[in-house]
């Protein structure tokens, strides 16, 4: 169990095998401490974690994803900040940490979900994420970078 801060607001947690060890970690997205958003809690492999080590993101992480951005083994994070208008990509080292990645994706308006796919077929791990009405795509590159968005305006059908 990992007793949250009483003013942490956890809001989204993504799962991987962080530092390669075989067992699962989290990657926790909350709008606690100002410049450490995100917290990553190493898996012991009995159901326990380490004590959290946390990471800067931007203003208000809301949403995590995990997927191997720059084609290097290890699992990277992409972050949604409700409040920033771009996306936090920290790259993973293989032993549990992780830097910060080479961009920090822009966005037209902030975002509060992001998730992976390979969205073009390339092989290639891509982002979507959703703001108040728009979906952003960002094609990766294989580098641990992204395309510019491409953007989907919503709007309500009456």
């Amino acid at each position: 169990m990992f007793l949250a801060e009483s003013d942490s607001r956890p809001y989204s947690i993504a799962v991987g095998d962080f530092n390669r060890d075989g067992n699962l970690d989290l990657a926790v997205a909350s709008g606690c401490c100002p410049g450490a958003g995100l917290t990553i809690l190493l898996g012991r492999g009995d159901g326990t974690f380490e004590p959290g080590v946390y990471y800067a993101a931007g203003d208000q992480p809301y949403s995590v994803v995990a997927a191997d951005f720059n084609h290097d083994g290890n699992l990277d994070l992409a972050v949604a900040n409700s409040l920033s208008p771009y996306l936090t990509i920290l790259l993973g080292n293989g032993d549990g940490t992780f830097r910060a990645g080479p961009q920090a994706p822009a966005l037209e308006q902030p975002a509060v979900f992001v998730t992976e796919g390979d969205f073009n077929g390339d092989g290639i791990p891509d982002l979507a994420t959703v703001g108040s009405n728009i979906i952003s795509v960002f094609l990766g590159n294989g580098d641990g970078t992204f395309q510019n968005a491409l953007l989907s305006h919503h709007s309500p059908s009456g």
